[in-house]
C-alpha cells in the first residue's frame, strides 16, 4: 500500500543559502516570463516580468504587419487565442494572420488578452519590445525568420543579442552584421553534422532543439565538449529536468527557475533524511500564498524520484549513485507545493526547497 509522509509547513527555516553547483545552466524565459490568465506572453510586461524574477534573457517572435511594420506576435497565422478587440474586450470571430491587418488597424483596435485588465495592452512592435529590454536590462533572443529584424537588434544592443531560427540564411545575414550569439535550430541530425554546421557558422554559437529525444547525455556531452552551448527549447517538465542533469546549458522554457545569484530566497524548508520504497514519498507546502514567486527544489539523493511542483509540473530524478540535482518552477497566486514520490528503492540524503516572491 502506498505510504505518504507530509511534512506540510514543518521545518520553515530561515536558511537560504544554496549548495554551490556551477553547471546549471541559464534560464531564457520563452515568450518573456508571462503569467497564464496575468502577463500575457510576447509583452512589454513579460520582459518586464523577466527582470523581476532575474531571467538574464527573454525569447520573442517577429513577425510584418499587411503593411510590413514588425511586431511581436507568436500565433501570426491566427492571432484569435493571443488578442482580444478594445472595444469590450469580445473575442475574434475567425481566424487573423498578421499580415492581414495594418498596423494602425491592430494598434487601435486590438489588445493582447489577459484576465487582468492592467495588461490589456497592445500588441508590442520590435522596437517597442527591445526597447523594454534594454530598459530591464534584458537580452533579447529574437526568434524570427525574417533578416529586417537583426540590423534593428545590433542597432540597439551591439553584439549583446542572439539571433534565433531554423533558417540558416537568416543567420548567415546575422552573422554577415554582428558577432552576436547564434542559436541554430535543429530537430533531428546527429552530434558531428551539428557541429560541423556551427563550426561553418563561425563566432558564438549554439544549438537549440525542441525534440528532447535528441538531448541524451552522449549527445550533450559531445555538443558542450566542442564549446558550443546546448539550448532544451521549451521542453515538458519530465524532459527539461533531464536535459538539466545531463548537462544542457541553456533552458528556453515556459515554467522552470533556476537559483540566480541575484536572486535571494525569501526562506526554505527542509527536506529530511528518508529511506523509500516504491510508492513512499513526503510532501512539503508552505502555508503563505505568493502572487508572483518561485520554488526551487535542491536535493541530494539516489534512486528515482518524481517531483510534482504545484500539483501540475512532474519531472523524473534518477541517480544510481548518492547525487545533488536542482529544479524549479515559477508560480502565480499559489501556496508552492512539492510532491516527491519514490519511483523505486530510494534514499534522500537532504534536500531543501527555496521560495522566491518578487
Amino acid at each position: 500500500m502506498k505510504r505518504l509522509f507530509t511534512a506540510l509547513a514543518l521545518f520553515l527555516v530561515t536558511s537560504t543559502t544554496l549548495m554551490a553547483q556551477p553547471s546549471l545552466p541559464l534560464t531564457y524565459a520563452h515568450r518573456g516570463c508571462w503569467l497564464s490568465g496575468d502577463v500575457p506572453e510576447n509583452s512589454v510586461a513579460a520582459v518586464e516580468m523577466a527582470r523581476r524574477y532575474g531571467y538574464p534573457a527573454i525569447e520573442c517572435d517577429v513577425h510584418f504587419t499587411k503593411d510590413s511594420v514588425m511586431v511581436i506576435m507568436h500565433d501570426y497565422n491566427n492571432m484569435k487565442r493571443l488578442i482580444r478587440k478594445r472595444e469590450g474586450y469580445a473575442p475574434i470571430d475567425s481566424a487573423m494572420k498578421t499580415t492581414d491587418i495594418t498596423f494602425a488597424d491592430l494598434r487601435q483596435n486590438y489588445v493582447l488578452a489577459s484576465k487582468n485588465p492592467h495588461y490589456r495592452t497592445p500588441v508590442p512592435t520590435l522596437v517597442e519590445l527591445l526597447k523594454a529590454c534594454k530598459e530591464n536590462g534584458i537580452i533579447p533572443m529574437l526568434h524570427c525568420n525574417h533578416p529586417e529584424a537583426f540590423p534593428v537588434a545590433q542597432r540597439m544592443f551591439g553584439d549583446d543579442w542572439v539571433a534565433f531560427s531554423g533558417v540558416d540564411s537568416a543567420l548567415h545575414e546575422a552573422r554577415r552584421i554582428s558577432n552576436c550569439m547564434i542559436m541554430m535550430s535543429r530537430s533531428q541530425t546527429s552530434a558531428d553534422s551539428i557541429i560541423h554546421d556551427m563550426k561553418a557558422m563561425g563566432g558564438r554559437v549554439g544549438l537549440s532543439s525542441m525534440n528532447y529525444e535528441m538531448f541524451t547525455k552522449e549527445f550533450t556531452d559531445s555538443i558542450r565538449q566542442a564549446g558550443f552551448d546546448l539550448q532544451s527549447s521549451i521542453f515538458p517538465t519530465r524532459p527539461e529536468a533531464t536535459s538539466v542533469v545531463n548537462g544542457s546549458s541553456i533552458l528556453l522554457t515556459n515554467r522552470a527557475y533556476m537559483p540566480n545569484p541575484a536572486r535571494k530566497p525569501y526562506t526554505s524548508m527542509r527536506v529530511g533524511k528518508h529511506q523509500f520504497i516504491i510508492g513512499e514519498g513526503t510532501t512539503i507546502q508552505s502555508p503563505d500564498t505568493t502572487m508572483y514567486g518561485a520554488c526551487v527544489m535542491e536535493i541530494t539523493y539516489c534512486g528515482t524520484l518524481n517531483l510534482i511542483f504545484n500539483e501540475k509540473d512532474t519531472c523524473t530524478l534518477t541517480r544510481s549513485e548518492l547525487g545533488t540535482d536542482t529544479y524549479g518552477v515559477r508560480h502565480f497566486r499559489k501556496a508552492p507545493k512539492v510532491e516527491i514520490m519514490s519511483l523505486e528503492t530510494s534514499e534522500i540524503k537532504q534536500g531543501r526547497l527555496y521560495l522566491y516572491r518578487f
